[in-house]
C-alpha cells in the first residue's frame, strides 16, 4: 500500500471505508464511490448493499453527465467540452 496514500486516509479521519466501482459495458463511462466513516465492524452485508445500490448509481451518474454534455453550448455547430469537441454537422 502507498504509504502517502494511507496517511492521508488517517490525516482525514476517513476511518471504516466502503467502496466499489464500475464501468459501462461498452467503457466509456467508469464510476467509483466510496463512502467513509461507516460506523462498526464493516460486514459481508455492507459488500452486498454496495452490489445492489452502486449500479443504480452508476446509470444515474452516467445519465447525468450525457445529459450534461448534451446541454453544452453550441459554437458554429460544435459543441465545446473543455479538450474535447463534438462536431454536430451544423457548421
Amino acid at each position: 500500500m502507498d504509504t502517502r496514500w494511507l496517511a492521508a486516509f488517517r490525516c482525514g479521519h476517513l476511518g471504516n471505508m466502503a467502496a466499489h466501482g464500475l464501468r459501462n459495458l461498452n467503457g466509456d463511462t467508469a464510476s467509483y464511490f466510496a463512502f467513509a466513516q461507516i460506523p462498526g465492524r464493516l460486514t459481508s452485508r455492507h459488500a452486498r448493499l454496495l452490489e445492489l445500490l452502486v449500479p443504480h448509481m452508476h446509470v444515474t451518474l452516467a445519465r447525468v453527465l450525457a445529459h450534461a454534455k448534451a446541454a453544452q453550448p453550441r459554437i458554429n455547430g460544435v459543441i465545446s467540452m473543455g479538450s474535447d469537441s463534438i462536431d454536430s454537422g451544423l457548421s
